[in-house]
């Protein structure tokens, strides 16, 4: 029974670190609050660089790279 309990902790410590790189790697970045959209921190915040439908208010987008 020890064993299987030991077993299930070292599963789920994958599980969590797989899903963790697996989020971080998947390049969709989200606002880190309600009131603040990635648009305006964004590098591609202009008409020719942006096609995404809801911008200038997008809280989570997948292409977006942080102004320098």
């Amino acid at each position: 029974m020890k064993e299987l309990v030991i077993a299930m902790m070292i599963v789920t410590g994958f599980c969590l670190v797989y899903y963790f790189l697996k989020n971080r790697m998947s390049g969709n970045y989200s606002s880190d609050s309600n009131s603040k959209f990635l648009c305006d921190s964004c590098a591609y915040d202009y008409d020719r660089a942006c096609y995404n439908r809801e911008r200038p208010n997008v809280k989570s987008c997948n292409q977006y790279k942080k102004r320098y």
